[in-house]
């Protein structure tokens, strides 16, 4: 497969996985190394740069919340809060996220934990989210900030979705299923943001060529549909299946790695 075509899969399944309950960083780190040959630092550069593909879908289409929390610089009420809620959790990310990254580039995690570790979180995820109240909070007190951004930053590890670990926290604290995704989606704004400006102090970034354009592209677009879809998904008493179906497919593919 040409490198472009390599760099365009991986640009489609960081755009969709980004979104969902499973790890984006892990899935596009696995495939690069294992099913097109890619060494685990390039493949781990690699899947830290797509997300600013998925970044961009997310500006987009959470653009009204971003300038309510903006408004929140000048002005009080929600506005204010929403933007409390994204510097707490986004400076409380960075407590666990750069020890754990760190760690990882000296101690690589074997593929086939990292897809056990997206199963057994959608199997609780599943568990959480089907005992969740339709309403909630609005999630926006100091603490669930907190506690929601440590826990974000365990997703630095291939493995731990953003997504899963975040929208579990919010469930656990009491939050609605669909203020939970709404919530964890704005927080991956400034934590990926961030990321990629530190990117170049701790990692070295891939060459910036024509095929990985496309590739942030393809991300930048299927993550925009997959934001659209999935927040109306989240409204559908279905979901738990959906998540208890991908729980499968993860444990699955985590038992043929191990074989392999």
């Amino acid at each position: 497969m040409l490198p472009a075509l390599e760099n365009l899969s991986l640009g489609l399944i960081q755009g969709v996985a980004e979104w969902l309950p499973i790890s984006s960083q892990g899935i596009v780190t696995l495939i690069a190394n294992n099913v097109f040959g890619m060494d685990y630092t390039h493949s781990l550069e690699l899947a830290i740069w797509l997300h600013i593909g998925t970044l961009a879908a997310a500006i987009i289409y959470l653009r009204e919340e971003l300038v309510k929390a903006l408004k929140g610089f000048r002005g009080g009420g929600e506005g204010r809060r929403l933007l409390q809620f994204l510097i707490i959790s986004t400076l409380s990310t960075a407590v666990t996220a750069i020890p754990l990254l760190l760690l990882q580039l000296r101690i690589p995690i074997p593929a086939s934990i990292t897809t056990a570790l997206i199963g057994i979180m959608l199997i609780t995820m599943a568990k959480v989210a089907g005992k969740s109240r339709a309403g909630g909070g609005d999630g926006l007190r100091l603490r669930t900030a907190l506690v929601t951004g440590l826990a974000q930053g365990l997703a630095i590890i291939p493995g731990v979705s953003r997504s899963g670990v975040t929208v579990l926290a919010l469930l656990a604290q009491g939050v609605g299923l669909r203020r939970a995704f709404t919530l964890s989606f704005l927080m991956s704004i400034p934590v990926t943001a961030g990321a990629q400006l530190a990117l170049p102090l701790l990692l070295t970034p891939p060459d910036f060529t024509p095929s990985l354009a496309l590739a942030t592209l393809s991300a930048a677009v299927t993550g925009l549909l997959t934001i659209h879809i999935l927040i109306h998904l989240s409204s559908h008493k279905n979901y738990t299946k959906m998540l208890l179906a991908l729980a499968a497919i993860s444990l699955a593919v985590a038992g043929l790695t191990a074989l392999k």
